[in-house]
């Protein structure tokens, strides 16, 4: 997943704080440690077959506020 911020003027031009996590079956299975910047990114190898949500949390005052987003999908070997 890659996501691009708008700037914020608490982030001192870079975007907001954000931490990614992913749910799985009802159950936060990994979060990450915030990230700052304009341009973020993410991977997730799933292990399992099924649905896997992203969730995203904001680490600053402002909030989040997306330019853009994609997130890419390849199916390989998933049990």
């Amino acid at each position: 997943m890659d996501v691009e911020e708008y700037p914020s003027e608490d982030g001192f031009g870079n975007g907001q704080g954000i931490m990614f996590c992913f749910i799985f079956k009802g159950m936060l299975m990994e979060k990450h440690e915030p990230q700052n910047g304009l341009e973020l990114s993410l991977a997730l190898t799933a292990k399992k077959e099924g649905e896997y949500y992203f969730g995203i949390v904001g680490a600053s005052f402002d909030p989040i506020t997306f330019k853009e987003g994609k997130i890419y999908v390849e199916a390989d070997g998933v049990e």
